[in-house]
């Protein structure tokens, strides 16, 4: 029998300081990190039974998480320009990379862990590639006229993909050189929320008009998932291996697709309302959505609500919204 949707038994918990701004989870998805907007990374073991446990505080806002491939370390960027790495067993920080002359929107490990690509959406466009094994030395990639929202490692660790921060170009690059393969992709339309995977490297966007396109940046070639028409879309995240979509429309449901078909296969209500942001796990079978309040939720594929995390400044949702499902709730 599918899943029905529901809330734990155990009342939502409380998150006290803090509108999470960023979330990741582990590649053994044991732990979800997150970063809030007063500057604090926490990390939630995924046990169904443990409370957020407290990382560190930095000045600003946190912007950007994540883990490496076997889940060890994590670095996250910040509104102080620097990116911080972090033993997550130890619990103890390991370094402080700077450079950056602006707030750091994303990071990310290549697929060996030895390397650490960061950006900066108000940073003249340049990328930043640090070699950890040394801790601090970087390479500092040129190309973007615009500064740079996304950054993603392709499968063999040996090409980058970026997204300019304004949404309209596309660029892959050479890491062995610090080059870029090709002139960067002009996108007819400005995206307004990106996702990169990179077991194969693609890129999912949606577009100004509400589409939702798969973009693969080796080829220059893009499949539309999901036309504007009728569509308010708000939020989109690929799975880690690239055949899923999920999404969250402006009335509050989320939305699962596979890729590259864009067949939908699970719809529902999200008790919050609109999510703004989403991330799966890294098996692809968990989706952690963060609400316009600031909660967080997971769930399961089919809907199931799993756990919730509410900051302390925020409203529990309306007694007729929890467990509400949308319309065709699971579709084969």
């Amino acid at each position: 029998m599918d899943d029905q949707i529901c809330v734990k038994e155990n009342p939502a918990q409380t998150l006290r300081g803090g509108f999470v701004r960023c979330v990741s989870f582990s590649p053994r998805d044991d732990y979800l990190a997150f970063g809030s907007k007063n500057g604090t990374v926490r990390l939630w073991p995924q046990d169904g039974r443990s409370d957020p446990q407290h990382l560190c505080k930095v000045r600003g806002v946190v912007q950007t998480v994540a883990f490496n491939s076997d889940g060890t370390r994590l670095a996250f960027g910040a509104d102080d320009q620097a990116i911080r790495l972090w033993d997550v067993q130890e619990r103890k920080e390991l370094a402080v990379l700077r450079g950056h002359s602006a707030y750091v929107q994303s990071v990310a490990f290549s697929p060996s862990g030895d390397f650490l690509a960061s950006a900066s959406r108000e940073d003249e466009g340049n990328i930043r590639f640090w070699d950890l094994t040394t801790v601090g030395k970087r390479l500092v990639l040129e190309g973007h006229t615009r500064g740079v929202s996304h950054v993603a490692f392709g499968p063999d660790g040996t090409r980058l993909a970026s997204v300019s921060s304004n949404g309209q170009t596309v660029a892959l690059w050479d890491l062995a050189t610090g080059s870029m393969l090709r002139t960067p992709t002009l996108l007819e339309t400005a995206a307004t929320q990106v996702s990169l995977t990179s077991a194969p490297a693609k890129i999912g966007l949606v577009l100004k008009d509400r589409s939702i396109q798969l973009f693969d940046p080796s080829t220059s070639k893009r499949n539309v998932l999901l036309d504007g028409q009728d569509n308010s879309v708000a939020a989109a995240r690929l799975s880690a291996d690239g055949t899923c979509m999920a999404s969250s429309s402006t009335e509050g449901v989320i939305e699962l697709r596979h890729v590259p078909s864009g067949k939908r296969f699970a719809r529902w209500n999200d008790n919050e309302g609109q999510a703004r942001l989403l991330a799966f796990s890294f098996d692809g079978s968990v989706l952690a959505s963060v609400s316009e309040s600031g909660t967080v939720q997971v769930w399961g594929r089919s809907g199931k609500l799993l756990s919730t995390i509410r900051h302390s400044g925020a409203a529990p949702p309306a007694a007729s919204a929890l467990g509400r499902p949308a319309a065709h709730g699971h579709e084969h």
